[in-house]
């Protein structure tokens, strides 16, 4: 009997088995799923490694990765993690204060905001 190849994981399977992991404690599992996903291109995933970063889940502590991913995520297109991006910025809150910075953050998470549909399908 000939088995029929097995379909790889989607970057969303990756980032919601992290979520999984990461509900049952297993950090380490769950910053690998969202890593993978991340460089497949989720944004949520790319978010969620930040996060991982900022709070020590399966990954020690560093700042520096943390603003690299939360960046990432805001220049890939995600809403959450432009607003995030901004308010780093805004409050000076593990970056250097820059206003100009936050205003442009800021800025394009409302045009990606007017941007999107009331109720998506």
């Amino acid at each position: 009997m000939i088995k029929a190849p097995c379909t790889p994981p989607t970057p969303r399977q990756f980032f919601i088995d992290g979520l999984k992991h990461e509900l049952s404690g297993q950090g380490q599992k769950a910053i690998n799923c969202y890593r993978a996903a991340a460089f497949l291109g989720e944004t949520e995933a790319m978010r969620n490694v930040s996060r991982c970063y900022r709070h020590g889940i399966g990954v020690q502590k560093h700042v520096r990765e943390e603003i690299i991913w939360l960046k990432k995520a805001a220049e890939a297109g995600d809403l959450l993690s432009m607003f995030e991006y901004a308010v780093l910025f805004d409050k000076g809150e593990r970056v250097n204060r820059n206003f100009l910075t936050a205003k442009m953050w800021y800025k394009a998470a409302l045009v990606s905001l007017m941007n999107r549909p009331i109720f998506e399908q």
